[in-house]
């Protein structure tokens, strides 16, 4: 069982880039579920930062009450990232502009 380790920072980016694509698939698994409408969901990835993209209807359920549920997707992305010898990446949620109230 001669296993090979990752070192702690991957320098190889065709590495990272896969682990990236594996992160997309677990946040996929996490999030769809929660989701009336799951075929909005877009989820893209910017440097340091993935962007979780929701229907409208749907920004409440991945809020949750106080921020319950996007703190504890946040909790797990961080488990995976050092489960997986990555860098941290902050999870963002893209939500609709709140419309302005005209007096």
């Amino acid at each position: 069982m001669d296993q090979k380790r990752r070192p702690a920072y991957c320098s190889n980016q065709a590495v990272t880039q896969n682990l990236i694509l594996t992160m997309e698939d677990f946040l996929k698994f996490l999030i769809e579920p929660l989701l009336s409408e799951p075929k909005d969901l877009k989820i893209t990835h910017q440097g340091s930062a993935i962007i979780i993209k929701v229907a409208d209807a749907d920004v409440g359920r991945i809020i949750g009450k106080h921020g319950v549920v996007i703190s504890a997707l946040r909790t797990l992305l961080r488990t995976f990232c050092t489960a997986q010898n990555i860098p941290f990446v902050t999870l963002t949620l893209d939500t609709p502009p709140v419309p302005v109230k005209k007096d």
